[in-house]
Formats: C-alpha cells, structure tokens, sequence
C-alpha cells in the first residue's frame, strides 16, 4: 500500500512478513521516519527516494526482517547522532544501500546488500559503519568498518524481479550469519 509515516518514539511498527507486507511512497518524502528507541519489522519498502530516514536519537532505532528494493536515493539514511542497529536486512538494487551522514552510527549484521547502483553502503567521514557477517554482491562500499563473515557472492534469490528474495538451496548466504547474534536466541 502507498504511504508515508513516522514512527515516534518507543512505538514498535511490526509487519506479517517482508514478503506479505509491500510498502511504496512518493520520492519527495521517506516511506518511514523513526524516532528513539523504535523497531522496524517484517515489511518490504519499494520504488522511493528514500525508504527509511532514522532521526537523531539518543537511544537506539532498530530495523530487522526488512527489505529494501529499488529506492531512487537511499534505502536507509542515518542523520547526525542517530545510532541504528540492523539485522537481517536485504536490500536490492538500490542507488545507496544505507547511507550514514557525519556523526551518525549504524551496526549491520546478517544482512544482503545486492546488485545496487551506486554503493551499498556509504558513510561520511564522521560517521561511523560497521558490517558483519553479510553479503555485498554488485555492492560497493565507503568507508565502512567491516569484521568478520563478509561475502562477495551471490546469494542465489529465487526471483528478485518478481520479488521472491528467498535463497536457493545452493545458496553461500545459507548459515554464514552471526551464530551468536541475538536474532538466534
């Protein structure tokens, strides 16, 4: 469904499933804004400007089971001193990935950045990047604190075009996350 919307602070926006629940928006605005101490989950955000813009925010925005595709701008833009945790992200033909601006932080873990235009992930010299056990595919990255578990393969989806980003059998993405994440507990 098209919408814009803004997430305040402390509220829990969770979907179905990224594959159930498809969120489009006009280029002029982000599809979602989020405050302090908020979670972004289970949805799919598409063909915008930019998908999701995480305010500054003196507790943590968190973003998990997301998918990004196709996003004219950014798929997640991290302003000054918003800290974001992701997890679990896929992100697919993308201008930029994620894109961090001066003072801003973002941890990424078991996520799949594939086949985007310009940079998977982008930070700015004061911003801060870190990357763990995931996948750039076609992804370029700037600036970016990587540790360990990082693939350049492809993850083998099903059907992007149509949609369908689950991984074939013979994909290398298949139980190379973080086994001590706390998504597995």
């Amino acid at each position: 469904y098209p919408e814009n919307i803004h997430i305040p602070q402390g509220v829990h926006v969770i979907g179905a499933s990224a594959n159930r629940v498809v969120m489009t928006g006009d280029a002029a605005r982000p599809i979602v804004e989020m405050e302090d101490y908020t979670l972004l989950k289970g949805v799919s955000i598409e063909s915008a400007g930019i998908g999701i813009r995480c305010l500054r925010a003196k507790r943590s925005i968190a973003i998990r089971n997301v998918i990004l595709r196709r996003m004219g701008d950014k798929g997640i833009e991290v302003q000054p001193e918003a800290q974001v945790h992701i997890s679990n992200l896929t992100g697919y033909n993308n201008t930029i990935g994620i894109y961090v601006e001066a003072t801003g932080m973002a941890e990424v873990n078991n996520s799949i950045f594939s086949n985007d235009l310009n940079y998977g992930l982008y930070t700015e010299a004061s911003g801060e990047l870190k990357v763990q056990y995931s996948d750039l595919f076609f992804s370029r990255a700037n600036n970016v604190i990587f540790g360990p578990g990082i693939l350049h393969q492809d993850p083998l989806f099903y059907d992007p075009s149509r949609n369908n980003f689950y991984l074939r059998d013979e994909s290398p993405a298949i139980d190379a996350g973080d086994p001590d994440y706390p998504y597995y507990k």
